[in-house]
This record gives C-alpha cells, sequence and structure tokens, in this order.
C-alpha cells in the first residue's frame, strides 16, 4: 500500500497535539496509520475531504492513497457533492474511472438535485458521460427544478452533448421548470439543438402551464432566426 504523510493529516484534523508516533521525519506505511487512528470521526472526515479535493484535482496517486486509508468513495461534502462529483465537474476522466471502479454511485445528487451526468451534460463532456451511463446513470433523471440532463445540456449550446444523451434514451418531450429541451434551445437561439430535437420527434407546439411554446420562448428573447425555423417546421406561437 502506498506510503505518505497521511499520519500527519489526520492528526492535525482530529485536533491532536502529541508527537508522531512514528517519529520526527518518517513516513508511516498506510496499514500502520490505519491500525493506530482507526475510529476516528474526524480522521474520517479528514481523509474523505482529502479525497474529494483529489478527485477534483486528478491526482490519482493521492486518491488510492486515500481510499486505502478508508475514505469513502460517496462521501459528500457540505453542498452534497460526492469524490465523483468532483472528479466529473472538473473533467477529470481518468479519476472519475477509478471511483466508478471503487463504488462510486453515478446516480447520487448534490443538495440541488443535480447528478454527476447532469455535470458531464454542463461542461459538455461526451466521454464522461457516455461512461456513466455504461455505469447505468439514469439518463432522464431530474434535479429539484425538474431539469434532466438533457436540458443542461442545451443550456449549455451543446448539440453534441444532446445527442450522445438522446442517443442513450433522454426523453426529449420532458417538461420541466415550466420548459421543454426544445423551449430551452428556442429561447438560446440554438438551431443545431432544435434541428436534432425535432429529428428525435420533440413536440414543437408543446404548451407550459402558462401556454406558451417554443416559438414564444424564441421571439421573447429576440431570436429571430429561431423563430424564422421553428415556423418553417409548423411552430404555433
Amino acid at each position: 500500500m502506498a506510503q505518505i504523510t497521511a499520519h500527519a493529516l489526520a492528526y492535525h484534523a482530529a485536533g491532536q497535539r502529541e508527537r508522531s508516533p512514528f517519529g520526527r521525519g518518517r513516513v508511516p506505511p498506510a496499514a500502520e496509520v490505519v491500525r493506530i487512528l482507526d475510529g476516528s470521526p474526524r480522521v474520517l472526515m479528514a481523509l474523505n475531504e482529502e479525497l474529494r479535493k483529489a478527485a477534483g484535482e486528478g491526482q490519482l496517486d493521492k486518491m488510492m492513497a486515500m481510499l486505502g486509508l478508508g475514505a469513502r468513495a460517496n462521501a459528500p461534502d457540505s453542498h452534497g457533492k460526492t469524490p465523483l462529483m468532483h472528479a466529473v465537474a472538473n473533467l477529470c476522466w481518468n479519476a472519475t474511472t477509478i471511483l466508478i471502479s471503487k463504488g462510486a454511485c453515478v446516480n447520487d445528487m448534490d443538495n440541488e438535485g443535480k447528478s454527476p451526468l447532469m455535470m458531464a451534460a454542463e461542461n459538455g463532456d461526451t466521454k464522461i458521460i457516455r461512461m456513466l451511463i455504461r455505469n447505468r446513470a439514469n439518463v432522464n433523471a431530474a434535479d429539484k427544478y425538474d431539469w434532466t440532463a438533457l436540458m443542461h445540456a442545451n443550456r449549455h449550446g451543446s448539440a453534441q452533448t444532446a445527442r450522445a444523451l438522446i442517443d442513450n434514451g433522454a426523453d426529449v418531450n420532458v417538461m420541466g421548470g415550466g420548459m421543454t429541451a426544445l423551449m430551452i434551445a428556442a429561447a438560446d437561439g440554438n438551431i443545431r439543438t432544435a434541428r436534432l430535437l425535432l429529428a428525435h420527434h420533440a413536440k414543437i407546439n408543446a404548451r407550459n402551464s402558462d401556454g406558451h411554446t417554443a416559438l414564444y420562448s424564441a421571439i421573447r428573447e429576440g431570436e429571430h432566426e429561431m423563430a424564422k425555423f421553428l415556423r418553417a417546421h409548423g411552430a404555433k406561437e
């Protein structure tokens, strides 16, 4: 097992000030650290925090060391973000792979209801999107605002990301927060994504609870080319 200075980290996190039993300057084997410090909640919190930080920075050796010391692959921070979410949000492909192999849950949600898949969709990271879906990420899960990963992808303007989700079963007609994926694309003037959604049977004249359509969204936001495109495909205001 990796040899690291986690002993100093753990003693600091636990508020200890005693001299290290390992002796000054000695780097203890991880197994020895676990034996001496096992059972301390503060130590575990410190290890979990270091794991999340390492995951977000793509520090693979440190991640493996923290996991070897007992850090939890699914331990969330105060915002509900797990190590996997930190890795995904920061585009750390290798860290994401390692955490999934160590049992990280791909369907956990943070305090905003966001899953790792939604974060990958926001980033336009199709490689991580496909990996998460291969590991059974719920492609149609919704956050606290009822937005799905497809909606997050559309908000950030990536037709390629939207395609990766649609190809894996994303519902193009679900309504979330008074918007469909097409309404979001229309409001943003994203014709490429709108064309993709229509090709996959998005309902062009779906109405939200206020009676508004995708065409209304385009007009409201001053997206004249989008409005023209939608009208050409039979859209009604």
